[in-house]
């Protein structure tokens, strides 16, 4: 539900899902849209494995209520044995 001045919620995480095998990779991203009541012009994203951070990306742009975009993080991951991924 959109509420607040400023909210940006994930809209989308395109990544891989379930159990894999040890040696697959893959890049993360994900799409954001805007929920708040004033436009969308920064936001920084975090991605994190097993709680360490590989990489940080800001959106600048002009987004609008419910208008929503992509954000590709530029690190590929390789699976090894169990991992937390987080943004």
């Amino acid at each position: 539900m959109a509420g607040g001045s400023n909210n940006v919620g994930i809209f989308f995480y395109d990544g891989l899902e379930g159990s894999q095998c040890d040696g697959n990779s893959f890049t993360p991203s994900i799409s954001f849209q805007s929920l708040g009541d004033m436009n969308v012009t920064s936001a920084t994203f975090e991605l994190l494995v097993n709680g360490e951070s590989l990489e940080t990306k800001t959106f600048e742009g002009d987004l609008g209520l419910y208008d929503f975009t992509e954000l590709a993080f530029d690190t590929e991951i390789t699976i090894d044995q169990n991992m937390e991924i987080a943004v």
